[in-house]
């Protein structure tokens, strides 16, 4: 595995709108991933280890990966935080079963949601429970993902009938430790997998 280190941790080189003043930086443990923010007092305080442990298997048994998400969000250590929901509607004349790889940016896979869905059933994949006025979620990463960024892999069952998918993402900001108000939603790029979204 490559490393590039400084004082012992990886550094990031950007961070995101919101996130910057947070000034995180990251190190690799193996295969757990440990987010360092500046405590008050200028040391490092570890407040979040990644539930990783060892590298979670990609998708559910039995389904195949359709559609890529190509930014996630799910934060709670600051006073602006954030979630990612991914819908699928099933367009299909029969049920299929859904599922999302929430995978970390330079790491693994840090939870994996599933759902059944029937015909032209919508249901929603969320980072982390969000209250039911923001977004109801039908299927939650647990534990919940606090310290996230990366990406999402949609996948469903590998038969034919559960191709016609239909896929949309946002990422929620919100204030508050209850999440009681949204300050932004974003959209993220669904790309079909091994597909460019370059010219579209």
């Amino acid at each position: 595995m490559r490393k590039i280190l400084q004082g012992g941790s990886i550094l990031v080189a950007s961070c995101c709108s919101l996130w910057c003043a947070a000034a995180l930086a990251q190190a690799v443990t193996g295969n757990a991933l440990e987010i360092k923010r500046p405590a008050a007092d200028g040391s490092d305080n570890i407040e979040y280890q990644s539930q990783l442990g060892e590298v979670a298997p990609a998708l559910a048994p039995g389904h195949v990966a359709r559609y890529r998400i190509t930014y996630a969000n799910s934060q709670t250590a600051t006073a602006n935080r954030s979630s990612t929901v991914v819908s699928i509607t099933n367009q299909s004349a029969g049920s299929c079963s859904t599922s999302v790889d929430w995978r970390i940016g330079f790491g693994g896979v840090a939870c994996t949601t599933t759902l059944v869905l029937g015909p032209g059933q919508t249901g929603e994949h969320c980072s982390r429970a969000l209250p039911g006025a923001v977004s109801i979620c039908n299927a939650t990463c647990a534990p919940n993902l606090t310290a996230f960024e990366g990406s999402a892999i949609v996948g469903a069952a590998n038969v034919a009938t559960c191709a016609p998918l239909a896929i949309s993402a946002r990422t929620y900001y919100t204030t508050g430790t209850a999440d009681t108000a949204v300050a932004a939603a974003t959209d993220a790029k669904v790309v079909r997998i091994n597909a460019s979204n370059v010219g579209d």
